[in-house]
């Protein structure tokens, strides 16, 4: 009997060709909580001691070796991802001088890695960006 942690984070892949050849023509369907069980929507969105991969409707976190995208481009989303928060002094729960700004750079890199990450799914997902807005809230900016 598998727990929800695991049926969460469950892919089944069916590969007609190994992954990280150039063509990828694989068929990719991953479960989560969602009512149809199968997920076409995905968020990026970082977060602290998470993967940064989302199920865009029911908040599903899903493990980012597990996306059929590239090596290199999950290299560059596990390094932005290990990066969030670092506008917080977590031991004092304040924001760090140029706060904002370090995250305000960290949403554009973000937004950046969206794009790549569409590419290389060539639409068998919807991928979207959640924009971190921690930095405010310690503010207490509208955002």
């Amino acid at each position: 009997m598998f727990g929800l942690l695991e049926v969460c984070a469950a892919w089944v892949m069916v590969f007609e060709e190994e992954f990280d050849s150039p063509k990828r023509g694989g068929i990719y369907c991953m479960h989560c909580f969602c009512q149809q069980k199968e997920i076409w929507e995905l968020k990026l969105e970082g977060d602290v001691g998470a993967d940064p991969i989302w199920c865009n409707r029911c908040g599903c976190n899903f493990d980012l070796e597990d996306l059929p995208i590239t090596s290199e481009l999950k290299n560059e989303v596990r390094e932005w991802a290990s990066v969030y928060g670092e506008w917080i002094d977590w031991d004092k729960d304040i924001l760090i001088p140029n706060g904002i700004e370090m995250e305000e750079k960290h949403n554009i890199q973000g937004a950046v890695l969206t794009e790549k990450i569409k590419v290389e799914l060539r639409g068998k997902y919807k991928v979207k960006f959640s924009f971190s807005t921690l930095a405010r809230h310690y503010t207490n900016e509208k955002f």
